[in-house]
């Protein structure tokens, strides 16, 4: 991928700049939900639990059971493709969402109890994990979720050798490479590299990835808040 003459991508971003990102969280009719816009990436998290474990050998007395189910809506995407729960791409992404969401959950807090999280794309326009990450973070909380931290996604690349982030899907069919941070650690806990990153831009994609996250943390964060405040106004007004 090119910078133009002024240093902008494509889509008239500077390499470290977001795309628009818009989030709602709270929706009836389930413990937590969050709808999320990264760009033109849509995706809805819901959460329900945590409840009774569906399968006894599944039970911990230690720990919650996070589920994670990962489904691809039939009109999201250029493929026009649905994607079912357990084929392979569905099955590797929930991984890798569970894996992130496991390294923010408290999940000590609720021994022999299960928490699923159902993952639905709506429209697929580039860095998607970090999207269903980010709003399954959000889902969570909404639902209650004791967690350690808030835990944020990004994709960075490159363009003309220069790191990039927040990849648009043009971008990451070139070279992609997603990350999820616990930022109030600054611990990194998801890197999936792409096998085409050259060894000496490793560090500084990195870098600028994790800024990207920090920047995707600031706005999550304040939707949280304004979240929150909406429930306490809500509740006083039924008081009254």
């Amino acid at each position: 991928m090119a910078l133009s003459a002024a240093g902008l991508r494509q889509d008239g971003r500077r390499p470290g700049e977001l795309r628009h990102l818009a989030v709602k969280m709270g929706h009836a009719g389930y413990d937590g939900s969050a709808y999320l816009e990264m760009g033109q990436s849509r995706v809805l998290v819901q959460v329900f639990g945590p409840h009774q474990v569906d399968r006894r050998r599944d039970i911990s007395d230690d720990s919650a059971l996070l589920h994670v189910e990962y489904v691809h809506a039939p009109f999201a995407g250029a493929t026009r493709k649905k994607r079912r729960a357990g084929d392979r791409q569905s099955t590797e992404a929930a991984t890798a969402v569970k894996q992130s969401l496991a390294a923010a959950v408290e999940m000590s807090t609720y021994p022999r109890t299960q928490i699923d999280v159902f993952i639905t794309v709506l429209e697929d326009d580039g860095s998607l994990l970090p999207a269903c990450i980010n709003a399954g973070c959000l889902a969570l909380i909404d639902a209650g979720i004791v967690m350690t931290d808030m835990i944020v996604a990004c994709s960075g690349g490159i363009a003309d050798d220069e790191p990039i982030v927040d990849l648009n899907l043009r971008e990451q069919n070139a070279l992609n490479f997603p990350i999820a941070v616990l930022p109030g650690q600054d611990q990194v806990v998801l890197a999936l590299m792409d096998s085409k990153l050259p060894l000496d831009k490793i560090e500084p994609v990195l870098k600028a990835a994790i800024l990207g996250c920090h920047q995707v943390h600031s706005i999550l964060r304040l939707a949280v808040q304004n979240h929150t405040r909406s429930l306490i106004n809500a509740k006083q007004r039924k008081v009254t």
